[in-house]
């Protein structure tokens, strides 16, 4: 189940939660925002604001940096993020884990996942991305939130 809120300044959450019960995953969401702020939202008008990408993550240590991207590229990678233990790779999400297979075929370990990529991300003031923030853990909190996604600029 995918709830939409916005938090404080007009920032977009999703907040996936995998429940055996919706009628207490929908009730802790008003709690939530109740007690933390923010507003329950109708489906559709968050999630436009996100686009749903594969991410492929390789350690440093199992591919050089040169050879990843020329092989990343050939097979169809959006991106190619250098980050301080790894390489992330963005792909479309219809073809992670064709990707995902094409690595292994090559010897190149890589943890493949699914994220809700902000198109825009929205600028906070201090007060408002501490309230975001505070709504973000308390949502975190539960056991039913599986993922939690926000386009606050960090």
């Amino acid at each position: 189940v995918t709830y939409e809120l916005y938090g404080h300044g007009g920032e977009g959450i999703l907040a996936l939660a995998l429940t055996d019960n919706k009628n207490r995953t929908a009730s802790f969401m008003r709690i939530a925002t109740q007690k933390r702020g923010g507003v329950i939202a109708s489906p559709g008008s968050v999630s436009y604001n996100f686009q749903q990408k594969g991410t492929l993550y390789v350690p440093k240590d199992s591919v050089e940096e040169d050879a990843l991207f020329l092989l990343a590229t050939d097979l169809g990678a959006e991106d190619f993020l250098v980050e301080e233990e790894g390489y992330l790779l963005l792909v479309p999400a219809e073809s992670l884990y064709s990707l995902k297979e094409a690595l292994d075929e090559e010897g190149i370990c890589s943890e493949p996942s699914l994220e809700f990529l902000p198109k825009t991300t929205v600028k906070c003031g201090k007060e408002e991305q501490e309230a975001n923030e505070a709504l973000i853990d308390f949502l975190d909190a539960d056991e039913d939130i599986h993922r939690i996604y926000h386009n606050m600029a960090l």
